[in-house]
């Protein structure tokens, strides 16, 4: 699951995190493309852990943007 879709898909309530196997998952609608009729979800496994080492990433990286707009806002 692409996360940065992930909040406009839930508010088109096209994708949900439920409890599966004893942890969690992403289940996303499908529909059959000629039909138009619902399929069952698809399945990803999704985890906290997973979740909060990508936000640490993230949060890294734009540490370092704002580092180099910092430096070339310097140069002005």
């Amino acid at each position: 699951m692409n996360y940065k879709d992930y909040k406009a898909k839930k508010d088109a309530n096209t994708v949900e995190v439920i409890k599966a196997g004893g942890g969690y998952a992403f289940a996303s609608k499908r529909f059959n493309i000629e039909t138009g009729i619902a399929e069952a979800p698809e399945i990803e496994a999704v985890d906290t852990k997973t979740l909060t080492d990508k936000k640490v990433e993230l949060q890294t990286e734009i540490t370092s943007i704002d580092s180099i707009i910092a430096d070339i806002n310097a140069l002005k």
